[in-house]
């Protein structure tokens, strides 16, 4: 029967139509709306579920918390529309330099989270320091802002390990935004790990 088609066909359209919607909304619940990478809420959720699986004695991943420097500055010299350009410009650069190792989110107003399992084959620190030192030089290449106006951003990166900087996501956090204004303090656009040196007074800080 031709009517019995009609049904079909619009059954099935509005099938899909629905799970498109549901899948829309399912990502902007997941994903900052100003970048498009993973929102705080999804990126700590991932770090919770890394942690609950990994073995101490086997797992390793690194935390980098991606930070712009004087961020305040820029905002006041060029206005807050070329602030959020800047930081989806920032977000985009991660999410094409982001594979299967790598889940990137918008931690704050003006810094990023990446988490990074590291293979079992490889040296930990120095996969590290590779992967980010390509990441850094991404993301400090000119950002045209309009026709005849660019800017250079430099960006500081923090970096803990787990499960040598902690063992938890409020510690790995901590030592890794630790490690970021640490570079900044030495004036920024660099990367540091957070390491024994530092351990002290990042315990000091935290009582």
């Amino acid at each position: 029967d031709p009517n019995d088609t009609v049904i079909l066909i619009h059954a099935v359209r509005d099938l899909r139509e629905r799970n498109n919607a549901e899948t829309h909304i399912q990502f902007l619940a997941e994903h900052d709306s100003l970048t498009g990478t993973l929102n705080r809420a999804t990126l700590v959720n991932q770090i919770d579920a890394l942690i609950a699986l990994a073995d101490p004695q086997k797992s390793r991943f690194v935390l980098m918390m991606i930070d712009i420097d004087r961020f305040r500055n820029l905002n006041e010299l060029y206005g807050h529309n070329q602030g959020d350009k800047v930081l989806r410009e920032i977000g985009q650069r991660i999410g094409e330099f982001s594979d299967n190792h790598l889940i990137c989110g918008r931690l704050t107003s003006n810094a990023f989270g990446c988490l990074m399992e590291i293979p079992a084959e490889e040296n930990t620190r120095s996969w590290t320091e590779t992967l980010t030192t390509q990441l850094h030089a991404r993301l400090t290449q000119p950002i045209l802002l309009n026709s005849s106006q660019f800017i250079m951003p430099e960006i500081s990166i923090g970096i803990s390990m787990f499960p040598d900087d902690g063992m938890d996501r409020e510690t790995l956090l901590s030592a890794a935004y630790f490690a970021t204004t640490r570079a900044k303090e030495n004036g920024g656009n660099d990367i540091i790990f957070f390491d024994a040196d530092m351990n002290a007074q990042h315990l000091e800080n935290r009582k």
